[in-house]
């Protein structure tokens, strides 16, 4: 029973340190800290050394790093080349309504499958400023983006997810075509994506906080609430509107870097750098930059990724960590996701705010856990999945926030001006 408790103690202050301070950095790290003491006690330090050395050591960590990099770099150069820009006029002469903006950015996330990071990267940047411009909610632009991110990796059979998956099937003896005979049963990714269809095109009705984000709206609010307080885990200069260049800048990158990662056995590392020599020999010829600029811009945009890098690093050793205490790590990957959406989106991820969302994946766990060795597993995984059904439903339905924060944003205000001025659609 302690060892049990013991074992959830690195994420629960994971979460709450998280939902006081709203630092997802500082709170992994401290997290980690947290259980490199419980696993390695007066040893801690050594224990977080040899930790860190093994996370830095597999393959796993080494293509995310390089990833990440590569795609700060990418993302800089789009912005500072003003393709980025030219891309965003383009899709916007064609949004020139809230149902074509959103049915837009689903096709752009269909495009975009290979992966699920690059999907929720490029749909957001690009399509965030047509969706302010349009007076569409932020949150509905990062639930559809998260969505098809999400449900395309796994549903199309040629993604950098799919070919994971299959490596893992394998130890299993079974193959790729099994892995194709399950697609047709994925009814869930299925029905999601239909789901943000119907929302783009207005025929499903909005309900919940998504129709408190359009009543905010519609009152005269903003369509996106940025926070003080709110960390940003992705440090890449904001784009000057001024700098604008064709749109052909944009999209013969993204078709390198999309082609590029089919060609090469699903390999996003070789279609992003093939992605960055074709920018190169797109903007250096046109004089978008100059050599020495191209190569500062990668710098910086690489830079600019080195927090999320640090905080991947430090994740991969709670969850090592987290296994050695007998804690699932699903509960991690299981919120990785959204985290990532609202980052992108400009989003203070939601679990970090108030919604009574991962407690009920730990409250669950719990009982699970405490059921395990009396009632046998069947019936642990039983009570469980009951448990978090039914408190997620009460939360929904009572409308059950966790505890905040005492500390208040400065209040913000909108003047009818600016209001107006963000309306205005580009011409």
């Amino acid at each position: 029973m302690l060892h049990t408790v013991i074992a959830f103690l690195p994420l629960l202050f994971l979460i709450t340190y998280a939902l006081r301070s709203r630092k997802m950095a500082d709170a992994m790290v401290l997290a980690t800290l947290l259980a490199m003491v419980l696993l390695y006690r007066q040893h801690f330090v050594t224990g977080l050394i040899d930790s860190m050395y093994a996370v830095l050591s597999t393959s796993a960590y080494q293509f995310s790093l390089c990833v990440i990099a590569t795609f700060g770099a990418f993302i800089s150069l789009m912005q500072q080349s003003g393709a980025l820009m030219g891309f965003r006029d383009l899709l916007a002469r064609v949004a020139d309504t809230s149902r074509k903006t959103l049915l837009l950015a689903w096709l752009l996330a269909v495009i975009m499958f290979v992966d699920e990071y690059l999907n929720a990267l490029t749909v957001t940047i690009s399509m965030r400023g047509i969706v302010d411009r349009n007076r569409i909610p932020r949150e509905h632009l990062a639930l559809q983006a998260n969505i098809m991110a999400c449900c395309l990796c796994v549903t199309v059979p040629f993604t950098s997810w799919t070919a994971f998956s299959v490596g893992l099937l394998t130890e299993f003896d079974l193959t790729f075509a099994d892995y194709l005979r399950a697609v047709p049963l994925m009814f869930y990714p299925l029905a999601m994506m239909l789901l943000t269809l119907l929302l783009a095109g207005g025929v499903f009705p909005k309900v919940g906080p998504l129709k408190r984000a359009y009543d905010r709206v519609r009152g005269g609010g903003a369509t996106f609430e940025p926070s003080a307080q709110a960390e940003k885990l992705v440090d890449i200069a904001d784009v000057d509107e001024g700098c604008v260049s064709s749109a052909w800048n944009a999209i013969l990158p993204l078709l390198a870097l999309v082609g590029g990662t089919l060609y090469f056995d699903n390999d996003l590392l070789h279609g992003t750098i093939i992605a960055l020599i074709v920018q190169f020999l797109l903007y250096v010829p046109q004089k978008r930059m100059t050599v020495g600029d191209y190569f500062r811009h990668i710098l910086d945009g690489a830079k600019g990724m080195t927090t999320i890098a640090i905080v991947v690093l430090f994740g991969l050793v709670l969850s090592n960590a987290n296994r050695q205490l007998g804690m699932f790590d699903i509960l991690i990957t299981g919120v990785g996701g959204g985290v990532l959406r609202d980052v992108f989106s400009g989003e203070r991820p939601y679990i970090f705010v108030r919604h009574f969302y991962a407690c009920a994946s730990i409250i669950g766990a719990l009982i699970c856990a405490l059921c395990w060795d009396r009632l046998g597993a069947n019936a642990a995984m039983l009570f469980g999945a009951a448990a978090i059904v039914v408190l997620r439903l009460l939360a929904a339905y009572y409308h059950w926030s966790l505890p905040k924060s005492d500390y208040h944003d400065e209040p913000q205000t909108t003047t009818a001006a600016q209001t107006n001025q963000d309306s205005e659609i580009p011409q």
